[in-house]
Protein backbone atom coordinates (compact mmCIF):
# COMPACT_ATOMS: atom_id res chain seq x y z
CA UNK A 1 0.00 0.00 0.00
CA UNK A 2 1.50 3.78 -0.93
CA UNK A 3 1.35 5.91 1.72
CA UNK A 4 -0.99 8.77 2.20
CA UNK A 5 0.14 12.14 0.39
CA UNK A 6 -0.49 15.91 1.22
CA UNK A 7 -0.54 18.22 -2.02
CA UNK A 8 -0.15 21.83 -1.79
CA UNK A 9 -1.07 23.85 -4.17
CA UNK A 10 1.77 25.79 -5.81
CA UNK A 11 1.32 28.42 -9.53
CA UNK A 12 3.19 25.84 -12.11
CA UNK A 13 3.68 22.24 -10.02
CA UNK A 14 3.00 20.71 -6.88
CA UNK A 15 5.10 19.93 -3.75
CA UNK A 16 4.14 16.62 -2.84
CA UNK A 17 5.07 15.50 1.07
CA UNK A 18 5.13 11.79 1.36
CA UNK A 19 3.72 10.75 5.20
CA UNK A 20 4.39 7.44 6.49
CA UNK A 21 5.80 5.97 9.53
CA UNK A 22 8.50 3.59 7.45
CA UNK A 23 9.67 6.67 5.23
CA UNK A 24 11.12 10.33 6.12
CA UNK A 25 9.43 13.09 5.04
CA UNK A 26 10.50 13.97 1.58
CA UNK A 27 9.32 16.89 -0.86
CA UNK A 28 8.85 16.03 -4.65
CA UNK A 29 8.08 18.69 -7.01
CA UNK A 30 6.23 16.92 -9.47
CA UNK A 31 3.49 18.31 -12.43
CA UNK A 32 0.15 17.76 -12.03
CA UNK A 33 -2.53 17.51 -14.24
CA UNK A 34 -6.14 18.80 -12.87
CA UNK A 35 -9.64 17.73 -14.05
CA UNK A 36 -12.22 19.97 -12.38
CA UNK A 37 -15.95 18.85 -12.53
CA UNK A 38 -18.91 20.06 -11.00
CA UNK A 39 -20.79 17.88 -9.02
CA UNK A 40 -24.54 18.59 -9.75
CA UNK A 41 -25.84 16.77 -6.84
CA UNK A 42 -24.02 18.51 -4.10
CA UNK A 43 -23.20 21.96 -6.09
CA UNK A 44 -19.92 21.95 -5.05
CA UNK A 45 -16.77 21.75 -7.11
CA UNK A 46 -14.53 18.40 -7.22
CA UNK A 47 -11.04 17.61 -8.71
CA UNK A 48 -9.06 15.25 -8.73
CA UNK A 49 -5.32 15.87 -8.99
CA UNK A 50 -3.52 13.29 -11.50
CA UNK A 51 0.25 12.72 -10.27
CA UNK A 52 2.25 10.80 -12.55
CA UNK A 53 5.42 9.11 -11.69
CA UNK A 54 5.75 9.26 -8.05
CA UNK A 55 8.46 8.12 -6.85
CA UNK A 56 7.36 6.45 -3.16
CA UNK A 57 10.72 5.41 -1.25
CA UNK A 58 13.31 6.59 0.96
CA UNK A 59 15.76 5.99 -1.39
CA UNK A 60 16.04 5.36 -5.00
CA UNK A 61 16.75 1.45 -4.86
CA UNK A 62 13.30 0.48 -3.58
CA UNK A 63 11.96 3.28 -5.28
CA UNK A 64 8.32 2.00 -6.57
CA UNK A 65 7.05 4.16 -9.32
CA UNK A 66 3.12 5.09 -9.00
CA UNK A 67 0.60 6.61 -10.93
CA UNK A 68 -1.56 8.11 -7.96
CA UNK A 69 -5.19 9.97 -8.48
CA UNK A 70 -6.03 11.99 -5.14
CA UNK A 71 -9.54 13.12 -5.07
CA UNK A 72 -10.07 16.48 -3.35
CA UNK A 73 -12.94 18.07 -2.21
CA UNK A 74 -12.84 21.82 -2.77
CA UNK A 75 -14.10 23.51 0.36
CA UNK A 76 -15.98 26.32 -1.19
CA UNK A 77 -18.77 25.94 -4.05
CA UNK A 78 -18.06 27.56 -6.90
CA UNK A 79 -20.69 29.52 -7.14
CA UNK A 80 -19.47 31.44 -3.06
CA UNK A 81 -15.83 32.20 -5.56
CA UNK A 82 -17.98 33.59 -8.77
CA UNK A 83 -20.14 35.71 -6.87
CA UNK A 84 -16.94 37.44 -4.65
CA UNK A 85 -15.29 38.22 -7.47
CA UNK A 86 -18.45 39.20 -9.74
CA UNK A 87 -19.18 41.96 -7.21
CA UNK A 88 -15.84 42.78 -6.85
CA UNK A 89 -15.49 43.89 -10.29
CA UNK A 90 -18.75 45.60 -10.38
CA UNK A 91 -17.57 47.61 -7.49
CA UNK A 92 -14.22 48.63 -9.40
CA UNK A 93 -16.15 49.21 -12.23
CA UNK A 94 -19.01 51.33 -10.78
CA UNK A 95 -15.44 53.30 -8.46
CA UNK A 96 -14.08 54.25 -11.92
CA UNK A 97 -17.09 55.66 -13.38
CA UNK A 98 -17.91 57.71 -10.12
CA UNK A 99 -14.23 59.13 -9.85
CA UNK A 100 -14.84 59.73 -13.75
CA UNK A 101 -18.63 61.05 -13.18
CA UNK A 102 -16.87 63.36 -10.03
CA UNK A 103 -13.84 64.95 -12.38
CA UNK A 104 -16.55 65.72 -14.90
CA UNK A 105 -18.62 67.82 -12.19
CA UNK A 106 -21.41 65.40 -13.05
CA UNK A 107 -22.62 65.67 -9.60
CA UNK A 108 -26.42 63.88 -9.91
CA UNK A 109 -24.42 60.94 -11.82
CA UNK A 110 -21.92 60.49 -8.95
CA UNK A 111 -24.00 60.97 -6.26
CA UNK A 112 -26.15 57.61 -7.93
CA UNK A 113 -23.11 55.66 -8.75
CA UNK A 114 -21.23 56.71 -5.12
CA UNK A 115 -24.77 55.17 -3.60
CA UNK A 116 -24.94 52.52 -5.65
CA UNK A 117 -21.28 51.28 -4.90
CA UNK A 118 -21.80 51.89 -1.32
CA UNK A 119 -24.56 49.12 -1.84
CA UNK A 120 -22.18 46.51 -3.57
CA UNK A 121 -19.31 47.19 -0.79
CA UNK A 122 -22.02 45.15 1.27
CA UNK A 123 -22.48 42.43 -1.38
CA UNK A 124 -18.77 42.83 -1.41
CA UNK A 125 -18.33 42.20 2.28
CA UNK A 126 -21.05 39.65 3.19
CA UNK A 127 -19.72 37.45 0.55
CA UNK A 128 -16.58 37.64 1.06
CA UNK A 129 -16.92 36.87 5.12
CA UNK A 130 -19.06 33.98 3.87
CA UNK A 131 -15.87 32.78 1.73
CA UNK A 132 -13.52 33.41 4.58
CA UNK A 133 -15.91 31.24 6.84
CA UNK A 134 -15.86 28.33 4.53
CA UNK A 135 -12.02 28.31 4.17
CA UNK A 136 -11.97 27.76 7.94
CA UNK A 137 -10.28 31.12 8.45
CA UNK A 138 -6.98 30.07 7.22
CA UNK A 139 -4.60 32.77 8.14
CA UNK A 140 -3.90 34.19 4.50
CA UNK A 141 -7.87 34.50 4.19
CA UNK A 142 -7.85 36.42 7.24
CA UNK A 143 -4.71 38.47 5.77
CA UNK A 144 -6.69 38.70 2.14
CA UNK A 145 -10.25 40.47 3.92
CA UNK A 146 -7.79 42.60 5.91
CA UNK A 147 -6.18 44.03 2.67
CA UNK A 148 -9.89 43.86 1.10
CA UNK A 149 -11.27 46.29 3.95
CA UNK A 150 -8.23 49.07 3.37
CA UNK A 151 -8.55 49.19 -0.02
CA UNK A 152 -12.72 49.99 0.53
CA UNK A 153 -11.86 52.45 2.94
CA UNK A 154 -9.18 53.70 0.46
CA UNK A 155 -11.90 53.51 -2.32
CA UNK A 156 -14.41 55.45 -0.61
CA UNK A 157 -11.72 58.09 1.00
CA UNK A 158 -10.34 58.80 -2.58
CA UNK A 159 -14.05 59.63 -3.63
CA UNK A 160 -14.93 61.60 -0.34
CA UNK A 161 -12.13 63.67 -0.48
CA UNK A 162 -11.91 64.22 -4.58
CA UNK A 163 -15.57 65.78 -3.66
CA UNK A 164 -14.03 67.72 -1.11
CA UNK A 165 -11.33 68.83 -3.74
CA UNK A 166 -8.35 67.69 -1.53
CA UNK A 167 -5.56 66.08 -2.65
CA UNK A 168 -5.10 62.77 -2.84
CA UNK A 169 -2.06 61.17 -4.86
CA UNK A 170 -1.06 59.53 -1.97
CA UNK A 171 -4.34 57.57 -1.53
CA UNK A 172 -4.00 56.35 -5.40
CA UNK A 173 -0.88 55.09 -4.57
CA UNK A 174 -2.24 53.26 -1.98
CA UNK A 175 -4.94 51.92 -3.78
CA UNK A 176 -3.02 50.30 -6.60
CA UNK A 177 -0.79 48.87 -4.16
CA UNK A 178 -3.09 47.17 -1.97
CA UNK A 179 -5.29 46.50 -5.11
CA UNK A 180 -2.31 44.44 -6.79
CA UNK A 181 -1.89 42.65 -3.04
CA UNK A 182 -5.59 41.60 -2.86
CA UNK A 183 -6.10 40.21 -6.68
CA UNK A 184 -2.63 38.31 -5.61
CA UNK A 185 -3.89 37.19 -2.67
CA UNK A 186 -6.78 36.25 -4.20
CA UNK A 187 -6.26 34.67 -7.08
CA UNK A 188 -2.64 33.22 -7.01
CA UNK A 189 -2.00 32.10 -3.65
CA UNK A 190 -5.37 31.17 -2.39
CA UNK A 191 -6.67 30.73 -6.17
Amino acid sequence: MFPPLIILRCRFSYFLTILSPFFQWKKHIIPCFRTIWYDTTNKRVASYDIVKRVYCADNMKNAAIANYIIARRDTCSMSSVDLHSSFWMIALTLFFISYILLRRQKVRGQLITHMILRLIYLFVLYTGIRLIIQLNAMPITLVKGSLALILIALMESILVRGKKGMHIPLLWILFFIDIVAVFYIGYAVIG
